[in-house]
């Protein structure tokens, strides 16, 4: 009995303590959740225009090695969420615009995907 009465405890136990595979992770908002380095693809007319790595600073600033956003040099990168949307700001070298701002419609936030839109132009997937 004793045997018995142990058996279903440690078996409570196991099932209780052990997480299941098919728990999906909650993201955090995308203010929380854009933090961090992603694999970042451009799509353009259903097409990929362009790969590479973007990493959004907690400080609001942008790393943008491969000019993915832009397709060419940036001075200054910066990004804020205003109203579930992400709000980017560019400054180059070049005359005569030296500031490009987009803002950005979240199409999909979870934990290791995240679909930006720019007025139906074009999307970035970026993934972990």
């Amino acid at each position: 009995m004793f045997k018995s009465l142990a058996s279903f405890f440690v078996i409570v136990v196991l099932l209780v303590g052990c997480k299941s595979k098919s728990e999906e992770c909650i993201a955090p908002a995308i203010d929380k959740n854009l933090v961090g380095t992603w694999k970042a693809v451009v799509i353009e007319d259903s097409e990929e225009s362009g790969t590479g790595t973007l990493t959004f600073n907690a400080d609001g600033t942008i790393n943008d090695p491969g000019n993915i956003f832009l397709g060419s040099p940036v001075s200054k990168s910066t990004w804020k969420v205003v109203s579930g949307d992400v709000e980017t700001t560019f400054s180059t070298n070049s005359a005569p615009i030296s500031t490009v701002s987009f803002t950005f419609k979240v199409k999909e936030n979870t934990c290791t995907k995240i679909v930006l839109d720019v007025f139906g132009l074009y999307t970035v997937e970026l993934t972990k």
